[in-house]
């Protein structure tokens, strides 16, 4: 049930229009249940009360849902004009007229919730608490307290509950059918498969919804744990059996303890059941199934320290972030574009800015997290080297070597992407630092070895070679940096002090005007002499037959992931319309003589503020971090011929 509170005076023919919102129709309501009760599962056992029904009226309003608040002061009416003013009232023939107020009648009508499945006593206190503050509503007195409408229930509902995802979710599940513990499934299927499923839809209703996965999440895990003490329950009945045996003070003592344990502390009491500890320990072996609990983390902990103690100190220690929230792909999960191969991307068109990519990243985890999956696994095949099938390394190696174990666990940034922690164990290195240490002193060229073999596995490059870029001052034809020993401010956060903006630490000297610059205007200054003069850059020239091998190419991993659904002829003849326009579309863009000069004159913008010290701004105010090729090359993805 619901109060519709007029707020202020109205006129008859607003009453009438109201009235007509709000009619209840006998024959609609009988209709609308003997429906829910054919259609929705959920309904199938709900009785009908034929006598409330017979109650209602044929066609009128209900008593008691409409109130009228005529209490409206001078300054209430002000901003009653006011509202109306921008809801519309432009001066039109037709305002004043009946016809025309009633169209904005339901500007001023104020709906509450009254129905609740509380006792009675209290229902009655807080529907006139209500209505005391419909009628005398006044301004907070803190506006920047926010207040909090408190909802209350005698009801409970059971979280393991066939059908509860149907009534937390009832968007999601109109019919009541389709849940993930669904009864009477012609081919039983299991919750946390059918969750991933709902959730990988290309609709994305389910991995988009604000709650959804969450929800599953915490039940899946909680499941996970309830599975486990049930098992072990069942497997040693004569352990879990005394525990029905154990009161309300031994079970104080043995918290107690164990909060002395956990502080490591002596126990406080010297005397518990054991049936008590035999408890404790289960719950905490349940527990560790819980996905994100503290035993859980326990557990992978004392996992991490098990596996030191069979292979040794680690050998390495690596640290993955993947860009997901900046890359086409993630565009494409997110449902942010809407592509059927590389080819449709007009990048100028398409390609959302940086924001936006965030935006979808985190409205859409599952979008993220399914990126991310997919960059692990290829770092654990091709980087790492170890195939996870046969919990061996592949034959090959990796770029490491060849890992015999690795232990990784995954965190949230600050920004809420994901990124992992990998330890890796690598063939031939020592199992400790007295064994390193021995090695070294052992042999004089190991030293040597294990720089070759940090060179050949790390590498702090650049693309660029910012050595060879011209001096800005003198502009020398031959290039000459030297290098200056790193200022105390360089090992610091940048920090405002007494009003002065922090500049960038001065790095580098320019051996023939002597200017002093820093290492970061080296970098732009690279990025400035490499940046094209033309884009986008001219695409090679491919021979037919060059064009028809890469299509058949993508045409084949087409068919491997569509199945069935996969129409070749129809998917080649897409692919070649969409490369042909691909390409007109650059051949368009390259001779657009309005479009060249605006990017030369975003180049000679860049090359002005590249000083040679510049001050830390944030990137949504650096004029490199906004500049459209920048933003467009960060976020490409690699070409067939790229690597």
């Amino acid at each position: 049930m619901y109060r519709v509170v007029l707020a202020g005076p109205f006129t008859k023919d607003q009453l009438v229009k109201v009235k007509e919102y709000h009619l209840v129709r006998q024959a609609v309501v009988m209709d609308v249940l003997h429906f829910y009760k054919a259609n929705n599962g959920l309904y199938a056992e709900v009785s009908i009360d034929g006598d409330l029904i017979a109650s209602l009226p044929v066609e009128d309003v209900l008593d008691d849902v409409i109130d009228e608040a005529l209490g409206m002061d001078d300054k209430a009416s002000a901003v009653d004009n006011e509202q109306a003013a921008v809801n519309g009232f432009s001066g039109d023939p037709d305002e004043g007229s009946s016809e025309h107020e009633c169209a904005y009648v339901e500007r001023s009508v104020l709906f509450t919730q009254t129905a609740s499945d509380m006792a009675p006593v209290n229902e009655k206190k807080v529907l006139e608490s209500l209505k005391s503050k419909i009628h005398q509503r006044t301004p907070r007195a803190n506006p920047a307290v926010p207040e909090f409408n408190v909802h209350t229930s005698n009801k409970i509902s059971n979280y393991f509950e066939a059908g509860i995802d149907a009534r937390m979710f009832p968007h999601l599940f109109p019919f009541g059918r389709g849940y993930t513990n669904e009864r009477g499934r012609r081919v039983p299927v299991s919750k946390l498969q059918c969750c991933r499923l709902y959730c990988s839809l290309s609709s994305r209703r389910f991995a988009q919804d604000r709650y959804f996965v969450m929800v599953s999440f915490d039940r899946f895990g909680l499941d996970r744990g309830f599975i486990n003490s049930n098992f072990s329950t069942k497997v040693r009945p004569s352990m879990h059996t005394p525990v029905a045996k154990i009161s309300h003070d031994d079970m104080r003592k043995g918290l107690e303890n164990q909060d002395s344990r956990r502080f490591g502390r002596t126990p406080k009491n010297k005397f518990v059941n054991k049936a008590v500890g035999a408890l404790l320990r289960s719950v905490e072996c349940s527990s560790s199934f819980v996905w994100g609990s503290n035993a859980e983390r326990r557990m992978h902990s004392r996992e991490a320290f098990a596996t030191a103690d069979r292979f040794g100190q680690p050998s390495l220690f690596v640290t993955i972030t993947p860009n997901v929230d900046g890359t086409i792909t993630l565009a494409y999960l997110a449902g942010g574009i809407h592509v059927k191969s590389l080819f449709d991307v007009e990048y100028f068109k398409h390609m959302p800015d940086k924001a936006t990519m965030q935006q979808l990243a985190m409205n859409d985890n599952m979008a993220s997290a399914t990126l991310f999956d997919r960059s692990i696994e290829a770092f654990t095949n091709v980087v790492v080297g170890f195939d996870k099938t046969t919990g061996r390394p592949r034959n090959a190696g990796g770029l490491f070597g060849h890992v015999k174990a690795y232990f990784g666990m995954v965190e949230t940034q600050g920004r809420g992407t994901l990124h992992l922690h990998l330890l890796a164990w690598v063939y031939g290195a020592p199992r400790s630092t007295s064994e390193f240490e021995a090695r070294l002193h052992a042999d004089p060229n190991y030293e040597k070895m294990v720089l070759k073999y940090s060179e050949g596995i790390v590498s702090n490059a650049l693309p660029l070679d910012m050595l060879q870029t011209t001096c800005k001052s003198c502009e020398h034809v031959d290039p000459q940096y030297d290098a200056l020993d790193p200022p105390s401010t360089a090992f610091e956060k940048p920090r405002r002090s007494e009003g002065a903006v922090p500049k960038e630490p001065i790095m580098a000297k320019c051996g023939h005007c002597n200017a002093m610059v820093s290492s970061q205007h080296l970098v732009r200054q690279a990025l400035l002499h490499s940046r094209p003069t033309v884009w986008p850059v001219e695409l090679p020239k491919l021979s037919q037959p060059a064009i028809d091998k890469y299509l058949d190419a993508e045409a084949s991993f087409l068919k491997s992931t569509a199945g069935k659904k996969y129409d070749p002829e129809r998917a080649h003849d897409h692919m070649r319309a969409s490369f042909q326009a691909y390409l007109a579309g650059t051949v368009h863009m390259e001779s657009n003589v309005g479009y060249q000069e605006l990017l030369a004159g975003a180049r000679a913008s860049l090359e002005e503020s590249n000083t040679a010290s510049n001050t830390y701004v944030a990137p949504d105010k650096d004029p490199f971090c906004l500049d459209p090729i920048y933003r467009e090359l960060s976020s490409m993805p690699f070409g067939p011929n790229e690597t």
